[in-house]
């Protein structure tokens, strides 16, 4: 029921648009009634994405493709403020139900491969899918920023 993503390389614009495009459809999940305030039930389905706003490797992608920002790139201080509707859909107080997503603020040479190198990332990653613990869980080594965003912990908690 978990779905994860490190370090997506894929245009913010165009994530929101093909993740988020059934929210824009009120009739989809409730009939003739619109409650556009309210984000249709996804059932079991939960999205983490892992990102690091010091990606080297995704910047290049950025240039190369002339894209803002790349999704893999997104941390709560880079939303695209002068995007209103790109911001909310990601910022959304609902979205927390959706998707959560965990910034690793480090860097290295490059700073793609943390998921594999960084042992707080990679304890993160055992306690979502092996023990089913969302955010929040004392087991996972994130702290809150503002939900739906959270950080990685430099602390390491005991096994």
């Amino acid at each position: 029921a978990n779905v994860v993503f490190f370090a997506p390389d894929i245009d913010l614009d165009v994530a929101s648009s093909k993740m988020f495009a059934w929210v824009s459809d009120p009739d989809l999940a409730f009939g003739n009634k619109p409650r556009p305030s309210t984000v249709p039930p996804q059932g079991p389905l939960h999205l983490t994405v892992y990102s690091s706003p010091r990606d080297k490797a995704l910047g290049a992608s950025t240039l190369l493709f002339g894209s803002a920002l790349r999704l893999g790139q997104l941390a709560f201080d880079r939303l695209p403020k002068n995007r209103s509707e790109a911001a909310s859909r990601w910022a959304g107080s609902q979205m927390g139900e959706l998707v959560d997503f965990v910034e690793f603020p480090g860097g290295g040479f490059i700073g793609h491969s943390y998921f594999l190198s960084n042992p707080a990332v990679k304890a993160d990653f055992v306690a979502l899918i092996r023990d089913r613990a969302k955010a929040g869980d004392p087991r996972r080594q994130i702290i809150e920023i503002k939900r739906p965003f959270w950080r990685v912990s430099d602390v390491q908690q005991a096994p």
